[in-house]
């Protein structure tokens, strides 16, 4: 018999770095590497890659906010519903992008109650950084922001797929022997579409005021 567990994990970054790119590497999906956001798209997109290890199953749902981050506060709570991990993503050529994951996302998670959980750091184009374009952030600045959530930062290029499967290799890997400590087990879904069946996962920390401020 199949056992079957299903993760959620969200991006979380600013417009342009490529979340999307990503979020196709990270799934082994097909990349529009124009990165760029479609009138009439979904408010939020999500793929799945499933991996198997003897009789486990083990689905992993990617989400990300197709381009609603362009306006603030428009992630609600409801994004982070049933997460297990967020992937703060930025451009390694854009010293913005770094400096909004603490001035603006991490507080945007915390605001909508999404504190217990995984936390990973993803710097991307990183070809443009090897084809000569100055780095903006620095392995030092990257390791300190990454030291917080007890993981290390991942440098990648959605652009050639460079290392992007070893990236989901070390969230996957996070995120099961994280479900193993604390007998996780998420939603499971028959279909991108479809609801989940069960849920028996951790509810996410309750708000400090008792609302969402987003």
């Amino acid at each position: 018999m199949t056992e079957r567990f299903s993760f959620k994990v969200v991006f979380l970054g600013n417009k342009n770095i490529g979340k999307h790119s990503l979020l196709a590497r990270l799934t082994g999906t097909p990349v529009d590497l124009r990165d760029q956001v479609q009138v009439g798209m979904p408010q939020e997109e999500k793929r799945k890659r499933v991996v198997t290890n003897g009789n486990k199953e083990y689905e992993f749902w990617f989400h990300e906010t197709a381009g609603q981050e362009e306006f603030r506060g428009s992630v609600t709570s409801s994004y982070f519903r049933h997460a297990q991990a967020i992937i703060y993503a930025y451009d390694e050529t854009d010293g913005q992008s770094f400096s909004d994951i603490q001035n603006v996302w991490m507080l945007e998670a915390s605001r909508c109650g999404a504190e217990d959980l995984l936390f990973f750091l993803i710097g991307n184009k990183n070809d443009l950084v090897e084809s000569g374009t100055p780095r903006a952030v620095s392995e030092a600045q990257a390791q300190e922001v990454a030291n917080n959530f007890m993981t290390n930062p991942m440098h990648v290029s959605a652009q050639t797929g460079a290392g992007c499967e070893e990236a989901f290799n070390y969230i996957s890997q996070h995120l099961i022997q994280h479900a193993k400590g604390s007998k996780i087990v998420s939603p499971v879904m028959q279909d991108e579409d479809e609801t989940p069946k069960k849920t028996t996962s951790t509810k996410p920390a309750k708000k400090k005021d008792g609302k969402c401020m987003c």
